[in-house]
């Protein structure tokens, strides 16, 4: 009995003593595995399953050596940058970062632009080229060629591409310029009175001017020419004339490129330019009010006449008188145009724009211009034989609303 019960004890404690040496022979041969193999992947693998293990130094060790060489292999900064981020205290840090440091310079030195070598400096503040970064960056910032490069390519990208790539170029406001006359265009006046556009402007009728337009720069230009804008004549016989519609024009090269700009003429007495009339243009001094009543007038689509009206009311300050001068006669001789429903539209016009019609002279002409809408609704009525009844009703009713409109207005 007291032998088996002293065979049992044995082996219960040679039991323990196999249990215990099982993990550490575990360990053993997975590290003995991993280093036939010697893959940074089994070095890792053995770590996070023996993180207390007898290799877990020579591991850290093996697994740091083969990331260096990896990355001194692949010499990229990508590869560094990972070496770097993944081994804070690793024992090639100091050479990692002299390399990353060397591969950024060279980097910056390549693309050779002051975001290029600023950069650097932002990613190497004690950097050994830190100093030529920035005797670099002061020679780009103050170097004409790159932005003449820029120019002459004379597009949005290009020049977008200099003030993203030259940050603090003494031609960075220029270049600014630059791309808001490319892109959002420039007033014609400004660009004629800086010498960056020529412009020759030339009669057509009433109703238009041929404009012709080169550049005098050597990029892109889109020349705005707003509503209001002021056409000159270089004859005191003829009339002048104002832009009723906005037109633009982009000037792409150096030839000449033409517009027929919409116009309404500005000074009644006076003739109606031909094409052998030539004009000066000038930013009008009614410009504000005209740049409100414009977009009035093309929405509510009038007549001609009409729009005329409205014109002259804010460039002449015309009475009712004055409207008449516009006539349908061949030479300025015939019946006028203008007669009291158009003014008293062109009125209703200039008060929808914003405009004080009461402090215009045909304001003045108000208590004439309802009486000869009487006068005409009672010819309407004369002339109704033979005439569809709806249209002599709608007729009526237009002058009707007219002058309930000017007593409204008194």
């Amino acid at each position: 009995m007291k032998r088996l019960i002293g065979i049992t004890g044995g082996l219960l404690i040679l039991l323990v003593l196999i249990l215990a040496l099982i993990p550490a022979s575990r360990d053993e041969i997975h590290w003995q595995l991993v280093s036939l193999k010697k893959e940074t992947g089994g070095f890792e693998e053995y770590l996070k399953s023996w993180p207390k293990g007898r290799h877990r130094e020579e591991a850290r060790n093996i697994i740091d050596s083969l990331y260096w060489l990896e990355a001194t292999d692949s010499a990229t900064i990508q590869a560094f940058e990972r070496y770097i981020e993944s081994y804070q205290d690793g024992r090639y840090l100091s050479e990692a970062k002299g390399s990353l440091d060397s591969l950024r310079w060279h980097e910056a030195k390549t693309a050779n632009t002051v975001r290029g070598y600023l950069e650097y400096g932002r990613r190497h503040p004690e950097g050994r080229y830190l100093k030529d970064a920035e005797k670099n960056s002061a020679a780009l910032r103050a170097n004409n060629e790159v932005f003449r490069g820029a120019l002459k390519t004379g597009t949005l990208a290009s020049l977008n591409q200099f003030l993203k790539d030259y940050p603090g170029h003494i031609k960075e406001a220029e270049a600014q310029q630059v791309v808001k006359e490319i892109a959002e265009g420039r007033d014609v006046v400004d660009l004629i009175s800086e010498k960056k556009i020529k412009v020759k402007a030339k009669g057509n009728s009433i109703r238009y001017v041929d404009v012709q337009l080169r550049r005098l720069i050597e990029y892109p230009v889109t020349v705005r020419i707003p509503v209001g804008t002021f056409f000159v004549s270089n004859r005191r016989s003829t009339q002048n004339m104002v832009a009723t519609n906005s037109s633009s024009v982009s000037l792409a090269d150096s030839d000449w490129h033409r517009v027929s700009v919409s116009t309404a003429c500005a000074n009644r007495p006076k003739n109606i330019p031909g094409s052998g009339d030539s004009f000066t243009i000038r930013r009008s001094p009614y410009q504000k009010e005209l740049t409100k009543l414009m977009p009035v007038l093309e929405e509510a689509r009038v007549d001609f006449s009409i729009h005329q009206a409205a014109v002259w009311i804010v460039t002449d300050n015309a009475d009712y008188n004055d409207l008449g001068v516009l006539v349908s006669g061949f030479g300025g001789f015939g019946p006028r145009v203008i007669q009291e429903l158009d003014a008293t539209k062109a009125m209703q016009i200039c008060v929808d724009a914003g405009i004080d019609i009461t402090r215009k002279a045909i304001w003045r002409d108000r208590r004439r211009i309802i009486n000869g809408l009487e006068e005409e609704e009672v010819e309407i009525q004369k002339r109704s034989i033979g005439k569809p009844f709806n249209q002599i009703k709608l007729e009526s009713l237009e002058i009707t609303g007219a002058k309930k409109w000017l007593e409204e207005h008194r």
